[in-house]
């Protein structure tokens, strides 16, 4: 049976989405009388990109994979590098990253202090470019949007 979901002009998200999957009454996170703040007030999506001609430059890399990632942290450590074969996106103390590729697989992490050398200037982070960079738009962490994207009603939806 299909499914039809009415929405007013005023109703659509902003940009004046038209996508259907959107607004599936299915994919909708019912918060009921909870206030709430958008995503979008609290972090922004990091797009930059490393080249492997760039990483060249870099002394030291980790990259972490989508295979590298699990229930809010990173589950292997394969080392460092200093090369990489592919673009990456580099990444930071207080990231969330979310893997886009498999959803259900619950890749996404929270980056924090306890990944190896990451006080170390000459070390960058990257990630596989499957990943969503989420990172705070102030000083205040974002931990919890790991969290929050992990509970069972939002993997639920």
């Amino acid at each position: 049976m299909a499914i039809s979901t009415l929405r007013s002009l005023g109703n659509l998200d902003s940009g004046m989405i038209l996508a259907p999957e959107r607004y599936h009454p299915g994919r909708e996170l019912n918060i009921g009388d909870l206030s709430y703040r958008y995503l979008s007030e609290l972090v922004v999506f990091a797009h930059p990109v490393i080249s492997p001609r760039n990483a060249a430059k870099i002394p030291r890399l980790y990259v972490v994979d989508t295979g590298d990632s699990t229930e809010g942290h990173v589950t292997g450590l394969k080392g460092f590098t200093t090369s990489i074969n592919s673009s990456k996106k580099p990444i930071e103390p207080g990231d969330v990253i979310i893997s886009g590729l498999r959803p259900y697989l619950r890749q996404i992490v929270y980056v924090d202090n306890d990944l190896p050398a990451i006080q170390d200037a000459g070390t960058r982070y990257v990630c596989s470019t499957e990943f969503y960079v989420l990172r705070p738009i102030d000083t205040e962490p974002i931990a919890f949007v790991g969290t929050f994207l992990l509970s069972e009603r939002v993997q639920s939806v």
